[in-house]
């Protein structure tokens, strides 16, 4: 049995109007993906501002050690160490989650045993529990079998039926036919009554030691190195954006890429980090305070008994109250404010979607949670690539399995990739379906201005369509 590998890599980059990567490469986790006898391998070097992932999380865990290190004497003893936040808690602060429990100083974070806490040892310690600032997750989303008959039904096509571009295409006409909304797209819930997509957020954790159980076969996460994969992104999370580079092809594409390979259709989108969640929940949290402090600005924990927010304050002195004195103070709040927020900002989040053999989501070449009519008039070129068609006929159980791959900073609020439409302001406010393309339907001028617009007959106005051009004789 041959591996599968999926490997995440850390490296220095200087953002450019292109990346250029330096030669030192830091640390790499590679997802071993046993698929069968087949071999497939995924590179990913992934920022966020500008930064390696594992250099941010160890950020976080330093801001940490230096709010317990009161005596900035790059050391905590066991009074400074008594109690700490605990490493599972503080996964939870990206989540929104933000006050972790409190536990008593565990005798592995110091293995030397004289009673100190050096940095190091203590970035030792909660990188166990930190993944590095990287979280990878899986699941298989439900009902592709059923979508696959649903599609197959609403095509009039059967397994093993002869097909032809011809065919194909009375068939996708066929498929409009089911927009009952009228948006010009076709949508699971419009083949499947009341089916939700993707259905599912990946939630099961795939690292250290841990083996995730799939359809397609055994995760397994583990160090080495990505010297050889099959296909390398570059991923850059920033408060500007996302960007996202094909490092083995010379033409960039941002958002959405994919890689066909031996035994499945592995396609990377990357979402614009948010963290809304736990920025409210911070918010709240600081609202809750500045309520809660008398005149002197600060909350006493023998003061509390009785206050509407009675709980949470409870939960929260201790782990602001950097002095142990059970009074929290506005400086301390804050000071605690500075970890959160560099915890919020350390992970980054690859969620891992497993379709199985969904023709669906192959026919959804952008990821967006529907069929537009340029996929539609695409989907000959797509079955024919994605190996379904054979000798004329249509078999598809030959589809690849189809994976996706949903990167963001922090937890995405979506898994769908449904970001706005590029271009111009007059585009996007025509483009009302936000499918990337204007329909006659979504014009309002004349059909003689669109079809002079329309430059490739295709029947959609695109950002292509609209791009200056030198030729003179439309």
């Amino acid at each position: 049995m041959r591996n599968a590998c999926l490997l995440i890599g850390f490296a220095l980059v200087t953002i450019l109007p292109r990346f250029v990567f330096a030669q030192e490469t830091f640390e790499t986790t590679v997802v071993q993906m046993t698929t069968g006898d087949q071999i497939e391998a995924w590179a990913l070097t992934i920022q966020a501002d500008g930064q390696p992932v594992a250099k941010r999380a160890g950020e976080a865990t330093a801001a940490l050690f230096h709010f317990y290190d009161l005596n900035n004497d790059q050391r905590l003893d066991e009074v400074e160490s008594q109690t700490i936040a605990s490493p599972a808690g503080l996964r939870q602060l990206p989540l929104g989650r933000l006050l972790p429990t409190m536990v008593q100083r565990p005798t592995d974070i110091d293995p030397n045993e004289d009673g100190l806490i050096t940095l190091d040892e203590f970035q030792t310690y909660y990188a166990a529990f930190s993944k590095a600032g990287l979280w990878l997750t899986s699941d298989v989303t439900p009902r592709n079998a059923e979508m696959n008959a649903a599609l197959l039904r609403a095509m009039a096509i059967m397994p093993g039926d002869k097909v032809d571009p011809k065919r194909i295409e009375r068939s996708m006409m066929r498929l409009m036919t089911l927009d009952m909304n009228a948006d010009e797209l076709i949508s699971p819930g419009e083949l499947l009554p009341r089916h939700v997509y993707p259905g599912v957020t990946p939630t099961r954790l795939v690292s250290g030691d841990n083996v995730s159980v799939h359809s397609f076969g055994i995760i397994q996460v583990r160090q080495g190195n990505a010297a050889a994969c099959d296909h390398h992104w570059a991923i850059n999370l920033s408060p500007d954006g996302a960007s996202l580079q094909d490092l083995s092809s010379p033409q960039t594409k941002v958002n959405a890429l994919t890689s066909t390979s031996i035994a499945s259709t592995a396609r990377l989108h990357v979402t614009t980090p948010s963290n809304s969640r736990a920025e409210a929940s911070l918010a709240e949290l600081a609202s809750q305070f500045a309520s809660s402090a008398g005149e002197d600005n600060e909350i006493k924990l023998s003061e509390i008994a009785g206050m509407q927010n009675q709980v949470d304050l409870e939960n929260l002195i201790p782990l602001a109250d950097r002095n142990r004195d059970d009074v929290l103070t506005a400086q301390e709040f804050a000071q605690w404010q500075v970890v959160v927020q560099a915890y919020i900002g350390s992970v980054v989040v690859v969620a891992i979607l497993d379709f199985e053999q969904n023709l669906f989501t192959a026919l959804d070449e952008n990821f967006d949670g529907s069929l537009s009519a340029q996929e539609l008039s695409e989907a000959w070129e797509v079955l024919q690539s994605a190996g379904v068609v054979q000798a004329g006929r249509l078999v598809p159980r030959q589809l690849p399995r189809q994976l996706r791959f949903v990167i963001s900073q922090g937890p995405s609020q979506k898994l769908l990739d449904q970001g706005p439409t590029q271009g111009p302001a007059w585009f996007q406010a025509l483009d009302r379906n936000r499918d990337g393309q204007i329909s006659r339907d979504e014009f309002p001028a004349s059909a003689e201005k669109f079809s002079a617009m329309d430059r490739d007959d295709d029947g959609f106005l695109s950002l292509k369509d609209i791009a200056p051009s030198t030729d003179s004789h439309r």
